[in-house]
């Protein structure tokens, strides 16, 4: 397992798989499996590592990042496996995923050239692309408001006091 979320309501966790199996698994709280959908690599019929995977505010969908021949991110229907939306404009493995507090937007990280996407939940259109200065994106995430991004790309401490710093933050309302 290489990434677990719980849904929002309470009633349903996802787990994506760490090999090239395309897997996300959808269970119960007790544990017992629900649903196993696979999510093929846009590039090759094959199965793909799920990196990362975010629930929509409504439980319904699921963000999922991941890797095989091309990296990807996507929203998939909890209920049915349908995937609804694909992203595949980023350049490598996506690392990480998050949805905004409305559903509307979503941030995706990851690639060679390490970009971070926004992009529109319903229809996957790139709203803004940014490019980190160099450095692998590690994490990304959203403020309570929706109305500012966050990222970070060290994976060093500083060996004085231990901290990280946070690279990155975006007002939403600032960008063109």
């Amino acid at each position: 397992v290489n990434c677990v979320a719980f849904s929002p309501d309470g009633r349903t966790i996802a787990s994506g798989a760490a090999g090239n199996t395309g897997h996300i698994l959808i269970w119960n709280l007790n544990g017992t499996p629900r649903a196993t959908h696979v999510i093929k690599d846009h590039a090759r019929d094959a199965g793909m590592q799920i990196v990362s995977l975010c629930f929509s505010r409504d439980s319904k969908e699921v963000l999922y990042t991941g890797i095989a021949y091309s990296g990807q991110a996507g929203l998939v229907d909890v209920a049915t496996g349908k995937q609804r939306i694909l992203i595949k404009e980023h350049t490598n493995t996506v690392v990480s995923g998050h949805l905004s507090a409305d559903g509307k937007l979503a941030i995706t990280s990851g690639g060679t050239d390490n970009e971070v996407l926004l992009w529109r939940t319903s229809d996957g259109r790139i709203v803004h692309k940014f490019a980190s200065k160099g450095k692998a994106v590690c994490a990304t995430a959203w403020s309570k408001d929706g109305k500012t991004i966050a990222w970070g790309n060290t994976n060093l401490s500083d060996p004085r006091d231990g901290t990280m710093p946070l690279e990155r933050t975006f007002r939403l309302d600032a960008l063109d």
